[in-house]
């Protein structure tokens, strides 16, 4: 199933004065997996039963609402503010014909606020003074269980009499499964501001930028203890433990100027 729905209305609020503009849009799909894989509906977390009433599928959606809202503050100075409010996830990836929705990984993205700002003021014919500044706020929770319940734990059944090997309850691989809700924060802000001067055969162009950010990876590397249990046949073969959780943080900042001189 592929789906993309787009809305987009504008026009001016005060007339020669002030006016905005909303784009909005809302996208996906959805895969479903291999035959015979359902989603678990047992509350104990070391026992698989299959719900056949809800077959796996993978779940990806996307959501933007934009606004924009342009001031003719003077006759030469115009300000211009736009607004963004995402939201989306990309639920349940890498299911199989062994892997379980809750052995697979989740990304949701949310919330993200991406605001803009500028201002444009042409003092004369020759001469053009800009300045503009951004923040976008971003939030990403990695999780291992997708909407299923936070206990569970990854199970690797070898030797599955009707499956095989059989993978549920938590991520196979060591990376992020599970961040407790906490979300990833990476967020930034940027700046800049220029002049320009034009005349004739010559052009000059002066200005600075900047921009802060933080970048910032959490979690544990499975779900709820930290554990990794092993069966085989349905009978009790292997624990092992994973140290957790962990941090990391990131920080950048940058500033500069820079000057062009043209014939």
């Amino acid at each position: 199933v592929i789906y993309d729905y787009g809305l987009g209305i504008g026009g001016p609020i005060v007339k020669d004065r002030l006016w905005f503009f909303s784009a909005n849009r809302y996208w996906g799909s959805q895969t479903f997996g291999a035959a015979n894989n359902f989603f678990n509906k047992s509350p104990v977390f070391y026992r698989y039963e299959p719900d056949t009433s809800k077959p796996v599928y993978s779940d990806t959606y996307f959501r933007d609402i934009a606004g924009r809202f342009t001031w003719q503050a003077t006759e030469k100075q115009k300000v211009s503010i736009q607004l963004n409010y995402q939201r989306g996830c990309r639920c349940w990836q890498g299911i199989a014909g062994s892997s379980d929705p809750e052995a697979s990984f989740s990304f949701f993205y949310t919330p993200h606020y991406i605001t803009q700002g500028s201002w444009t003021y042409p003092a004369t014919n020759k001469f053009l003074l800009k300045s503009g500044v951004g923040y976008i706020y971003q939030g990403v929770e990695f999780s291992s269980f997708g909407y299923e319940l936070p206990e569970r734990r990854r199970i690797t059944n070898i030797n599955d009499p009707e499956r095989g090997t059989d993978i549920w309850g938590g991520t196979f691989g060591a990376f992020v499964a599970n961040d407790n809700g906490d979300r990833q924060r990476q967020d930034n802000v940027s700046y800049f501001t220029s002049a320009s001067y034009v005349t004739g055969s010559m052009e000059m162009q002066v200005g600075f930028d900047g921009q802060w950010g933080i970048f910032q990876q959490k979690g544990n590397p499975f779900p709820a203890d930290g554990y990794d249990y092993i069966f085989t046949g349905g009978l009790p073969l292997q624990i092992t433990q994973f140290a957790g959780p962990f941090r990391s943080e990131g920080r950048v900042k940058k500033a500069g100027a820079y000057g062009s001189l043209r014939y």
